[in-house]
Parts: structure tokens; C-alpha cells; sequence
């Protein structure tokens, strides 16, 4: 798999913010970075996803720090991907390369597998005109590969918003943060529901997360 985090010292999640130190952080897009909260939304969206502006500047802003940043987006076929490829070229988290996600090999979770693949190939592409190289934007069509490939990739925190796939990966003792939905007007969203995972960490948004002071 391309893309495994990079040795080197703790950082903050953030430059100015961040609570923590993390070194390698995989954050769940759907419901958190993308409007789109379920991969049947995403499915039904233009040629580009929407991105909540303040979300991927906290991103952007993580990545330049130091953290090894992996996006990850569970998708129901390739159009699917390319939506979301778009929308984090378009707001400067992915570098432009006109390139399509290429197949990468599979992932194993428990409960079950799931194909994973990496936007733009192996070669990271234009790395130097987005914050986050190309090889860490990932693609899975499963939840369990969410947990499959935050497990491989042995992440400092896990990000999201499903409730479901944290409490998994509480199970495996991984850090986990959760995002609080919300729908496109701003108000909390009625799915997914449940409380935070005992153990995990809570904000209502990545923003509030990784650019707040202590």
C-alpha cells in the first residue's frame, strides 16, 4: 500500500490548534469534509461534491503542519470517486493532475474485505499544489474498510461521523474522534445517531477540532 506514514516527531494536529499530538491522522469525508453524509448521497451529487469551506481549511492546515493526512471515502462506483477527487482539487486539498483514481490492492477488516482505492496512482501527483498528496486520497466501498485501512495504516486518531465504525475501532484501541453531522443548513443532522463511543473524543466539527485553542 502507497502512502504509509512518515517517521519523524510527534506534531500538533494543527498549526495554532489541535489538541494532541498526532503524526498520522484518517479522517472519514462523508458527513465531515463533503456535505454529503452516506455514499447514496454522494452518488446523487453533480460532477463535483460539495465541501464545507471551513472543514477543509482546518484540514489544509493540519496537513501543513507536519501531519501525514489520509482522506478517506466510502463510494458506490467510480463516478462516486471522481466527484469527490474533484471537490478536493477544487478547494486545494488535492493538487489537479486530470488524472482518474487508479485501483490499488484490498484492504481486510474485521467482519469482512473491501477493495480499496487511491486517487491519481502511486506517484502522489502534483503533491506541491495541494496540501494533501494524491496516494493518501482513499476510496473503499464498505465500512469495514474504513476500519481495515485505519488499522493498516496504524492512524493516531480516526475521524468521523458514523458512530458504528468508531465503536469498531475502539475495540482495536485506536484513537477515535467524532464529528457531529450536520445537514447543509448548519443544524444537526437526524442520522447517524448514538453517542460518542466510550473513550473517544467529541467536537462539532473538524474546524472546532483542529484550529480551537486549547
Amino acid at each position: 500500500m502507497h502512502g504509509s506514514r512518515s517517521a519523524g516527531p510527534s506534531r500538533r494536529g494543527a498549526s495554532g490548534g489541535g489538541r494532541g499530538t498526532h503524526r498520522c491522522v484518517l479522517v472519514s469525508t462523508l458527513g465531515t469534509l463533503l456535505e454529503a453524509g452516506s455514499p447514496e448521497e454522494l452518488a446523487r451529487e453533480g460532477p463535483k461534491a460539495a465541501v464545507r469551506a471551513g472543514e477543509a481549511e482546518a484540514l489544509k492546515a493540519c496537513a501543513r503542519s507536519g501531519v501525514s493526512l489520509f482522506l478517506m471515502t466510502q463510494c458506490l462506483d467510480e463516478a462516486s470517486e471522481a466527484r469527490a477527487v474533484a471537490a478536493f482539487e477544487a478547494c486545494g486539498l488535492l493538487g489537479a493532475s486530470g488524472r482518474g483514481a487508479g485501483a490499488a490492492g484490498g484492504a481486510s477488516g474485521a467482519g469482512g474485505s473491501a477493495a480499496v482505492a487511491v486517487a491519481g496512482g502511486a506517484g502522489g501527483g502534483d503533491a506541491t499544489a495541494g496540501a494533501v498528496p494524491r496516494h493518501r486520497a482513499l476510496f473503499c466501498s464498505t465500512p469495514p474498510g474504513k476500519v481495515a485501512m485505519a488499522r493498516q495504516l496504524e492512524v493516531d486518531l480516526y475521524v468521523d461521523c458514523d458512530v458504528a465504525t468508531l465503536e469498531e475501532l475502539r475495540r482495536f484501541n485506536v484513537k477515535v474522534l467524532r464529528i457531529e453531522r450536520q445537514d447543509r443548513r448548519g443544524s444537526k443532522a437526524g442520522s447517524p445517531t448514538g453517542k460518542a463511543p466510550t473513550g473517544s473524543l467529541a467536537a462539532t466539527s473538524l474546524e472546532a477540532y483542529f484550529l480551537s485553542p486549547r
